[in-house]
C-alpha cells in the first residue's frame, strides 16, 4: 500500500525589536505490505512477507534574532512522537505446495516476528554567530535532547526437526499456500521462539564551535569543532534471545578545517577541506555465525564498537573559462579504522576493520557545455565520470579472496546527457546514457551463513548501460 501522512504546517510572526517567532508541525501516516524470496534462488529455501504501519508527529518552535546586528542568534524547542507496529513472517515451505525447483535441503520453517515499537524526544536548542569583526566570526550551538524508546518484541519459530519446549516434535504445516503468512497451522515454541520487553532513557548534550575568517572577499577560512550523538534503538531483527538487545547512543566528535576561495573574478573555485572524526559506541551491524548461539546459528546484531575514527580530505575545483563551458572536479580521501570491537557473546574481534561503503579513493569529473541557438533555444551537453577504489559492503567478513562477493573492487561509472530547451523554457527534451562504459558493479552485498561454514551471499548488480530520454513541458 502507498505511504500517505500530511505535510508539515508552518507559521511565523515577526517583530521588529526581537525578531521571528516560526512554528512547525508535521504529522505522517505510514503503511507498507511486501513480500520477497529472501533466498534468491529458484530453490525453495526461504521467503519473506512484511506488513508494518506507523504514525508520528512533530513540533517546532523557533525564535530567530533580528540579521541585522553584531550578533545573530537561534532559539527553540523540539517534540517528537512516534508509534510503530511490525509483522515480519519468514517461511520454506513444503516441496510441491509451489513452483520450485527440486534440490533444496533446507528444513520445512515458519516464524513470525512481531513488535512495537515507540519513541518519544525532547529538545531545547539555541546557536549564536557574534562578527568581531567584518572578517572574523564565531559561532556557538548547543542542543539537549531527552528521549525515550521502549520495544514490546516476540517471535514465534518452529523447524522441522527440531523440538517444542514441551518436547514434542515441531511439525510446520499450512492450510493455505497461497498466504501462507496467514495459514500457518502447526505447532510453534522451538528454539527461537521467545519475547521481551526492552525501555530506555537517554540524554544527550551536544554542540558545536565554529570560528571563521573571511580573509578577503575571495578567502575564506575556517575551523569547526562538534560533538553530536545517534540515537540508540533496538536489535529489532533479533531471531535468537541473545541477539534483542538495547544499543546505546553512538557518540561522535568532530574536527574539519576548511578553505574556500574563488579566483580571476569568480571563474575558478577552490574548496578544501580536512577531518578528523572520533567515535565510540559506533552501531553497527553485524551477521554470522555465534559461539554464543545455539549451535552456532547465525545471528544478527545491532550492536556498539567500543571505539573508530575517520580520517579524511576532500578537494573540490570547478572553473567557468568561457561563458558556456564549465568545469568540476573532485577527489576524496578517506581511511577508517574500527579501533576496538569485540562482537557480543564471544563472536569474533574485529578491531582493525574498515567501515562499511568506505573507499580510500574518489574522483569525480563533470563537464557541461552550452550550444545557444538564439531564438530558437539552446543545446546543453553534459558529462561526467566517477571513480570509487575498493569498498566492503559489510563489516565482516572483509576477505578480497574467499568473500570477494561482499567486496567491490575499484570501478568507473560514466554518464553522458544531450538537452534541447526552447527559448522560453517551456518544453525540454533530453536523451541521456546512463553506465555509459557498461561496468558491471555490485551495488550492495550481504552474507550470508549455513552449517559447515557454507556460506550463500547474495549480490546486488548495478544496472548495466541504460538509454532514456524525457520530456519536460511547463505551465
Amino acid at each position: 500500500m502507498p505511504a500517505n501522512g500530511a505535510r508539515p504546517a508552518s507559521s511565523a510572526a515577526r517583530c521588529a525589536s526581537t525578531g521571528t517567532l516560526t512554528s512547525i508541525t508535521g504529522y505522517e501516516r505510514w503503511k507498507s505490505r511486501g513480500a520477497g524470496d529472501g533466498d534468491y534462488t529458484p530453490l525453495e529455501i526461504s521467503r519473506s512477507y512484511t506488513a508494518a504501519r506507523s504514525r508520528q508527529w512533530t513540533q517546532e518552535l523557533r525564535l530567530t534574532s533580528p540579521t541585522d546586528g553584531r550578533f545573530t542568534w537561534i532559539a527553540g524547542l523540539f517534540y517528537f512522537n512516534e508509534k510503530i507496529h511490525s509483522d515480519s513472517y519468514a517461511a520454506r515451505l513444503p516441496d510441491g505446495t509451489v513452483p520450485a525447483q527440486a534440490g533444496s535441503t533446507s528444513p520445512t520453517a515458519y516464524s513470525l516476528t512481531r513488535y512495537d515499537h515507540t519513541a518519544e524526544s525532547g529538545a531545547a536548542f539555541g546557536s549564536g554567530t557574534f562578527k568581531f569583526t567584518d572578517a572574523l566570526k564565531l559561532t556557538l550551538g548547543a542542543r539537549f535532547t531527552r528521549e525515550t524508546k521502549t520495544l514490546d518484541f516476540d517471535r514465534l519459530n518452529a523447524t522441522a526437526g527440531t523440538l517444542t519446549t514441551a518436547g514434542a516434535a515441531v511439525v510446520p504445516s499450512w492450510s493455505n499456500y497461497a498466504q501462507w503468512w496467514n495459514g500457518y497451522t502447526g505447532n510453534l515454541s522451538a528454539a527461537g521462539t521467545f519475547s521481551g520487553n526492552l525501555s530506555r532513557t537517554w540524554d544527550a548534550f551536544t554542540y558545536d564551535v565554529t570560528p571563521s575568517w573571511q580573509i578577503d572577499r575571495n578567502n575564506l577560512l575556517y575551523f569547526k569543532f562538534s560533538h553530536g550523538v545517534k540515537s540508540g534503538g533496538f536489535n529489532t531483527a533479533a531471531t535468537l534471545p541473545i541477539a534483542l538487545v538495547a544499543v546505546n547512543p553512538e557518540r561522535l566528535n568532530a574536527f574539519e578545517l576548511g578553505y574556500k576561495s574563488t579566483w580571476f573574478d569568480g571563474k575558478l573555485t577552490f574548496n578544501a577541506t580536512y577531518f578528523h572524526y572520533d567515535y565510540r559506541d559506533v552501531q553497527v551491524n553485524v551477521v554470522g555465525p555465534n559461539p554464543g548461539a545455539v549451535g552456532g546459528a547465525t545471528v544478527s546484531y545491532l550492536q556498539n564498537a567500543a571505539r573508530a575514527h575517520a580520517d579524511g580530505a576532500e578537494f573540490e575545483l570547478t572553473a567557468r573559462p568561457t561563458e558556456n563551458l564549465s568545469l568540476n572536479a573532485a577527489v576524496g580521501l578517506l581511511y577508517t579504522k574500527f579501533d576496538e570491537f569485540q562482537v557480543n557473546n564471544g563472536g569474533a574481534n574485529l578491531a582493525g576493520n574498515q567501515f562499511v561503503r568506505s573507499p580510500h579513493l574518489t574522483l569525480n569529473l563533470g563537464a557541461n557545455y552550452t550550444v545557444p541557438l538564439g531564438d530558437k533555444g539552446k543545446i546543453e551537453l553534459a558529462a561526467d565520470a566517477r571513480y570509487t577504489s575498493l569498498q566492503y559492503y559489510y563489516v565482516t567478513p572483509q576477505d578480497t579472496v574467499n568473500r570477494y562477493l561482499l567486496t567491490q573492487p575499484g570501478y568507473t561509472l560514466a554518464n553522458a546527457r544531450i538537452t534541447y530547451t526552447t527559448a522560453n523554457e517551456r518544453i525540454s527534451a533530453s536523451f541521456f546514457v546512463n553506465n555509459l562504459l557498461d561496468t558491471t558493479y555490485r551495488n550492495h552485498a550481504l552474507p550470508a551463513f549455513a552449517a559447515g561454514s557454507v556460506n550463500g551471499d547474495t549480490v546486488q548488480y548495478g544496472d548495466p548501460r541504460t538509454f532514456g530520454g524525457s520530456l519536460i513541458v511547463r505551465f
